[in-house]
This record gives C-alpha cells, structure tokens and sequence, in this order.
C-alpha cells in the first residue's frame, strides 16, 4: 500500500467536512478517491458524528521525561531507591494528579 492510498488526516477531514455539507458518501468517496464503503466505515465508526480534535493534557508527561524514565528502568533502577530516582525532577505525580489518594500511597495510621 502506498502512501498516498493511505487514510490520512487530510482525507478524513475532506470526508467529514462534505458529510457536513451533506453531501452523498458517493460523492465524498469519489473527492478522497476511495471506495464508498471506506467512507462509510469512517463515519459509521463515530455515529456519523465528527469527533472532537485530539488534545494532550497539560499534565501528560512530555516525551524527555517518559524516555528518562524507560532508560533507568531498563538500567535496573526502581522509581524511588535510597534517595535516587529517575522520575523527572519537573514532575511531582502526587501534587499534579492528585495521585496519593487514588493509588492507596498515604499511609493510613
């Protein structure tokens, strides 16, 4: 399959703004030069609604701090070991997801 036969993100947009304009899947399939049932399949997986534009929450780790964590587990460090950590020093889980309560970490005496 090449590239350019491939679903992407232009093809899906032209797709959902003509089904909002109304117009025939025959004729959206024909604009995306796709088989109708493809364009079907694409609306029908969302009730023919569009869906809302993906987002990152702002407390989502960025992808520097995800790799330092990967790299010292895979060196064989735990999260949190005598004092040394590979958490991310820009990343405090407890205070920025409310994690404490959630995970049971409060220590219940």
């Amino acid at each position: 399959m090449q590239e350019s036969d491939r679903m992407n993100e232009v093809k899906k947009k032209a797709i959902w703004d003509q089904w909002q304009q109304g117009h025939p899947m025959s004729v959206i399939a024909r604009s995306v030069h796709k088989p109708p049932a493809t364009v079907f399949s694409c609306l029908r997986y969302y009730g023919g609604i569009r869906p809302r534009p993906r987002t990152q929450r702002s407390s989502a780790l960025r992808l520097e701090e995800r790799e330092e964590i990967s790299r010292g587990v895979a060196s064989g460090l735990k999260l949190e070991s005598n004092g040394q950590t590979i958490v991310p020093q820009s990343l405090d889980l407890q205070s920025r997801t409310g994690s404490q309560r959630r995970h049971g970490s409060i220590s219940r005496h």
